[in-house]
């Protein structure tokens, strides 16, 4: 398997325990200017911005601490486009990573928050 290859198996499996959760999957790879957010949720009246990482070890670290400053600001500049986009402002939102780390997979929830510069949305 490539590495694209991977990434959408893993988002799958994703995708699949988020549908087991009761998650509405909105989209997938949803790309705007900053970057790609890997899942778009929703579930409880919020709207869930989602990260997938996986690993096949944690000698690197763990899967969601690949999920740094920048990746993050990322996700943020692109939830800020699609709640344009579809006029979601207003909205209860939240991001959360999915970490997979061999086949164990980990949700957390409200990994982080919106940094307060983009708060006014």
């Amino acid at each position: 398997m490539n590495k694209r290859d991977t990434g959408r198996h893993y988002e799958e499996m994703a995708v699949l325990h988020l549908v087991h959760a009761g998650y509405k999957i909105l989209k997938r790879n949803y790309y705007t200017r900053y970057g790609e957010i890997d899942i778009i949720a929703y579930k409880a009246s919020t709207y869930i911005f989602i990260e997938v990482k996986y690993r096949t070890s944690d000698k690197k670290g763990k899967p969601y601490e690949a999920v740094g400053h920048a990746k993050r600001q990322r996700m943020m500049k692109s939830s800020l486009s699609y709640c344009k986009v579809m006029n979601l402002f207003g909205q209860s939102m939240r991001f959360d990573i999915i970490d997979i780390l061999e086949e164990k997979l980990t949700h957390y929830e409200n990994a982080f928050e919106m940094d307060k510069r983009y708060t006014n949305y």
